[in-house]
């Protein structure tokens, strides 16, 4: 079992006095970061031996269909390039909680639920192309932040997600 921790901003600070006071280590470290390459917390989080686990989400003016048409893939190369150099696991996932961002299941303003599984593929092709994926011999995996409803979704549950990209897709 792995215990992992979140503070609202991502205060690695803050986790280091919640550590001290618990007298225990957190081995699982939730952060979240923009359309960017990673910041200096993950890079303290990964240095420091922890599994990070990090959503990059893009702002609406970078729609889901941008990305999944290849106009991002200079920041995608890059994020994979630096994930792949921690040399250590590290669970990415792009845009975490997309649902309430879609535009066909809540007026959101990232794009289609076709475009985000598009867009999903495409990251995760790079990952893998670029050697940082797991399956290519990097420790990146790749994982995937529903809201619980939709996870509930359908028969099987979970079978009715609009925007699950598929197994071959998440680790």
């Amino acid at each position: 079992v792995m215990v992992g921790w979140h503070e609202k901003g991502d205060d690695l600070d803050a986790l280091a006095a919640h550590e001290a006071a618990l007298g225990k280590r957190m081995a699982v470290v939730r952060l979240y970061e923009q359309w960017h390459p990673p910041s200096a917390k993950v890079d303290r989080a990964v240095a420091e031996g922890r599994l990070a686990v990090v959503s990059h989400k893009p702002p609406p003016t970078i729609g889901w269909l941008q990305i999944a048409l290849g106009l991002e893939d200079r920041l995608i190369h890059e994020l994979a390039a630096r994930y792949r150099a921690y040399g250590r696991q590290v669970v990415f996932i792009f845009h975490h909680e997309p649902h309430d961002d879609a535009t066909d299941l809540k007026n959101g303003e990232s794009g289609l639920s076709v475009n985000f599984v598009a867009a999903f593929r495409r990251i995760h092709a790079i990952f893998v192309a670029d050697g940082a994926h797991a399956s290519a011999g990097g420790s990146v995996l790749f994982g995937y932040a529903a809201t619980t409803p939709w996870m509930l979704e359908g028969d099987p549950p979970g079978s009715g997600d609009a925007l699950y990209p598929g197994d071959g897709y998440v680790d």
